[in-house]
């Protein structure tokens, strides 16, 4: 993720929290070794924008 968003690992750390505590994306990190991280895109890219639109208008 630190390439797709290009950012330091830190600040990758602050975009997925973000993400998460908008509710766009279900977050659970693996813990311990071996142990897979999941990432789920909550809502749609047309959802995302129409939010973000509202919010800036309002």
């Amino acid at each position: 993720l630190e390439t797709v968003f290009a950012t330091s690992r830190r600040n990758t750390s602050n975009v997925i929290k973000m993400l998460h505590d908008y509710g766009w994306i279900s977050w659970t990190p693996g813990r311990g070794r071996g142990k897979a991280s999941t990432l789920k895109v909550m809502i749609s890219m047309h959802q995302a924008l129409y939010r973000q639109a509202f919010t800036e208008v309002s």
